[in-house]
């Protein structure tokens, strides 16, 4: 195998670890709507992932650039999802 390729595939396995190393213990599942009174979290890891949290101050979902790693309650893939669990109708 190419010595480069190789290099490349350890560099990956061992970011993807040191990421999962900064995460501490796994979190207790998330209540709603109470998760989304949780700080915005970008987390340690370097990717840049579109995601949307609900801002408690505007009382909005508002879109943010997470990290890939470590989320938390407040993190969700859609502003929909963010609005149906954080925003509930009466």
């Amino acid at each position: 195998m190419n010595a480069v390729f190789v290099s490349a595939i350890v560099a990956v396995f061992l970011a993807a670890f040191a990421c999962g190393q900064d995460c501490g213990p796994p979190p207790p599942p998330c209540n709603y709507p109470d998760g989304c009174k949780q700080q915005q979290q970008v987390g340690p890891c370097k990717a840049i992932v579109p995601r949307w949290y609900f801002n408690p101050l505007t009382k909005k979902c508002e879109q943010f650039k997470w990290g890939g790693c470590c989320p938390n309650c407040n993190n969700f893939a859609t502003f929909e999802e963010c609005q149906r669990r954080c925003l509930p109708q009466p």
